[in-house]
């Protein structure tokens, strides 16, 4: 697409005697871009802005290395050498077998989530942080 608008261009230019950057500039201003739009605009189904607000934790959790891992039958999950304990947990006995994502931060500290919800938080030596500070954003 923008291969045949630059190639268009210079045609344009010539077809209209524009030499100039000035005047380049003036024609795409009040002619090219105005012409341009409405013919190929195309207006919104909705008015209301589609804009999500994002906050620090999203973005952390963006940003991280995600993999996944299998719990092992002692209900730990091994990642670079670290074994993570899966802590007690009131939905579940165990989780052996299971497929787990290792969530890895910036900051060398790792969570362990089974789909949505976060099972643990660990600090880069692979310590479980504290039980109140477990499933929340670290």
């Amino acid at each position: 697409m923008f291969g045949t608008l630059q190639n268009r261009l210079p045609k344009e230019f010539e077809l209209y005697g524009i030499r100039t950057i000035e005047e380049a500039n003036k024609y795409l201003k009040e002619i090219y871009i105005p012409r341009h739009n409405e013919q190929f605009s195309v207006k919104a189904k909705e008015e209301k802005l589609a804009y999500v607000s994002w906050n620090r934790d999203d973005l952390k959790e963006i940003l991280c290395i995600k993999e996944e891992r299998q719990v092992q039958h002692d209900n730990t999950v091994s990642y670079k050498g670290i074994h993570l304990q899966i802590p007690r947990d009131d939905l579940r006995h165990h989780y052996v077998k299971t497929k787990v994502e290792v969530h890895e931060y910036a900051d060398g500290s790792l969570s362990l989530f089974y789909g949505p919800r976060c099972l643990g938080r660990y600090n880069a030596q692979g310590h479980l942080e504290r039980e109140d500070s477990l499933c929340k954003a670290a």
